[in-house]
């Protein structure tokens, strides 16, 4: 049930209404708004249990005082409010808007903060992103050079061998007798 319906209005009943009343007033809306003999009118469910809510709310002697009160609180917050001259009024609304004003330039600045952090979280991912690529393209160049000074260290070692070969040949002496 709504915290703004009326109960006592809702049941037809006034304030002062005793247990009897009470319940007459009840049976009588319940009547009226059963669903079982309301079948056109879709609200008749919703309207019937805020009856009989209503009515638990007011057969208990504790809720109902409580009821009660917030019902007198809210009285007197409205004829509070009456009473208050056009002056106020406007100062009241002026603070209100400023308020609300306040409040949705702190939520925009609020998202902009966020949408700045995603940001920056977005370029530190791609900068780490670029590093990466750049340290495995350097990685790449390096194996490279390493196979490179391997290979030319392999023919620099192979071309010394076939020279130290052709040295032994140089050195040997060919007798020849005719």
């Amino acid at each position: 049930m709504d915290a703004e319906i009326d109960v006592y209005e809702l049941l037809g009943i006034s304030i002062e209404a005793n247990e009897k009343e009470i319940t007459k007033a009840y049976r009588i809306k319940a009547l009226q708004y059963h669903p079982d003999k309301n079948r056109d009118n879709p609200d008749a469910a919703k309207v019937f249990h805020d009856v009989k809510s209503a009515y638990d709310l007011l057969s208990d002697p504790k809720q109902r005082g409580e009821y009660d009160e917030r019902q007198r609180a809210r009285l007197a917050k409205r004829q509070r409010q009456n009473a208050l001259s056009s002056q106020r009024k406007r100062m009241k609304s002026q603070l209100e808007r400023d308020e609300r004003a306040a409040r949705s330039v702190h939520v925009e600045q609020q998202a902009r903060e966020q949408q700045v952090r995603e940001e920056a979280a977005r370029f530190r991912d791609e900068a780490l992103k670029a590093e990466w690529r750049r340290d495995k393209q350097m990685r790449e160049h390096v194996r490279q050079a390493h196979a490179a000074e391997e290979e030319t260290a392999q023919h620099a070692q192979h071309a010394a061998e076939v020279l130290s070969e052709a040295d032994e040949l140089d050195r040997t002496i060919r007798v020849r007798w005719d």
